[in-house]
């Protein structure tokens, strides 16, 4: 566990302590599977991600399961995102 509490960024670091846990805490191919774990944070989202979810959240009236569908994203990387960032924006208000 130090491993992954030294080497992985703390915005993946829960879904690869998962990841340890469902691959047995093994640490065989634990640098590829953390590559591949995309961040809580919603930090690799790209302007046309953002902007795609303002959008979509008002023509979904905020239906969250309808805009997980139409982002292609989890319902957590929404929520993330809708709370943390979106909800604070100029763009919410």
């Amino acid at each position: 566990i130090n491993f992954l509490d030294k080497e992985v960024a703390s915005n993946k670091k829960e879904r690869a302590l998962e990841a340890f846990h469902r691959n047995g805490y093994s640490l065989t191919n634990a640098t590829e599977m953390i590559a591949q774990i995309r961040p809580t944070d919603c930090s690799d989202w790209t302007v046309a991600d953002k902007k795609k979810f303002a959008v979509e959240i008002f023509r979904n009236r905020k239906n969250l399961k309808e805009l997980c569908t139409a982002m292609g994203k989890e319902m957590r990387e929404i929520l993330s995102y809708y709370l943390g960032t979106y909800k604070k924006s100029d763009d919410y208000r």
